[in-house]
């Protein structure tokens, strides 16, 4: 149980570091702490470097798909294809996109690199106006005109 309780400590500490390790210190902690590891039962320590090893490459991973600070608040044009089951409740209206085709309103030659999105349509009694306008055609194929938040 404290393997497992080191191991999520870790994983979960990542969230309060000012600044993430790079991929080379990652690497030098990984490859100086092989060789006093036992592999029938690691100790601790080592299950809690693992924990920060995961966490920060998954911190890398996700920091690499965040949409540039130059179209925040700005207005796109989504099409594509609903690939997820249609989250609902009171509230709001929740699905996975897979965007076939991404655009500015104000600059539809701008090509937008997105390729999925999670939007929620929230009810029109919550908020002056409703963040998303959706169009359905024949072929299922969705029309979105969102502003990123």
């Amino acid at each position: 149980m404290s393997r497992l309780f080191a191991f999520s400590s870790g994983l979960l500490s990542i969230a309060w570091w000012p600044v993430l390790l790079g991929p080379i210190a990652l690497s030098c902690l990984v490859i100086c702490a092989l060789p006093f590891v036992s592999w029938r039962s690691p100790p601790t320590w080592f299950l809690l470097l693992l924990g920060i090893v995961w966490g920060t490459l998954s911190a890398y991973y996700t920091a690499t798909h965040v949409l540039s600070e130059s179209l925040d608040r700005k207005d796109f044009l989504l099409t594509g294809h609903i690939t997820s089951l249609v989250d609902h409740n009171d509230r709001r209206i929740r699905f996975t996109l897979s965007v076939a085709s991404a655009a500015l309103v104000d600059d539809p030659s701008q090509v937008v690199p997105i390729k999925r999105v999670v939007l929620s349509w929230y009810r029109a009694y919550l908020c002056a106006t409703t963040p998303c306008t959706l169009a359905h055609d024949s072929s299922r194929c969705w029309a979105s005109s969102c502003r990123y938040c």
